[in-house]
């Protein structure tokens, strides 16, 4: 099975021998990269951050093991993240690399008043990755969708890119996770949805964000049956 069969199929394995073959340094400093461990600066009164799993483990004396870099490779483990956080990540790659800062509001009106602007678009960081990797990723973003896991989240005649997730938890149902932009290949909306303790994502959080992006993109939303939804080993 090669990256694209793995990205399509959301093959654990594969990323756990990749995981260890790149070691959870380089994981957690991608991680840093597209903004996670960090807080977005939403205009939102307490917005919450967490340290990425090296930080957390060192910090309070406990060692590394091995396998808490397959948990890392795959996005479990020590590794915590808000929605917000992986709809900046998948808009960045989205885009080629733009991570910008999100905001809620752009201006604020009152009677016999002049606007107050309030948010605007603000340029956090540009990820240097070369182009060859960004296109691998786009077209593995794309089969997700268009034969993988994430087929739930498909809309006629449009190329959706997602990424099927499923969070194990302490207690209870493992949370149900979907990431994705559409139009590929030039975007104009992307979204995450987190469904908790909704099971596997690409069965539960994909065709909640199929309605998203149809309703964004002003297209008709197709009917799936559940036959036609596939179920992710992540």
């Amino acid at each position: 099975m090669d990256f694209l069969d793995a990205m399509e199929q959301s093959c654990d394995v594969y990323f756990y021998h990749l995981g260890q073959s790149i070691g959870p340094a380089a994981i957690e400093q991608t991680a840093k990269m597209f903004g996670l461990g960090q807080l977005t600066g939403v205009d939102l009164p307490h917005e919450k951050k967490w340290p990425l799993p090296l930080g957390w483990k060192s910090s309070r004396d406990l060692h590394w093991q091995g396998g808490d870099t397959l948990n890392y490779a795959i996005g479990q483990g020590a590794l915590q993240v808000t929605p917000l956080q992986m709809a900046n990540v998948i808009a960045a790659v989205a885009n080629g690399g733009s991570l910008w800062q999100p905001y809620l509001v752009s201006e604020s009106r009152r009677f016999g008043e002049e606007p107050q602007r309030l948010g605007a678009p603000h340029l956090l960081a540009h990820l240097a990755i070369d182009e060859s990797s960004w296109n691998l990723l786009h077209a593995a973003l794309v089969g997700v969708v268009r034969s993988g896991t994430g087929a739930a989240a498909q809309l006629p005649g449009v190329d959706v890119a997602g990424k099927t997730g499923t969070a194990q938890v302490p207690k209870g149902k493992d949370h149900a996770w979907f990431v994705a932009y559409a139009p590929a290949p030039a975007p104009q909306v992307a979204c995450a949805v987190l469904v908790e303790h909704g099971g596997h994502g690409g069965s539960v959080a994909a065709p909640i964000a199929h309605d998203l992006m149809a309703l964004a993109l002003g297209e008709e939303k197709a009917e799936r049956g559940p036959g036609e939804v596939p179920v992710e080993s992540d």
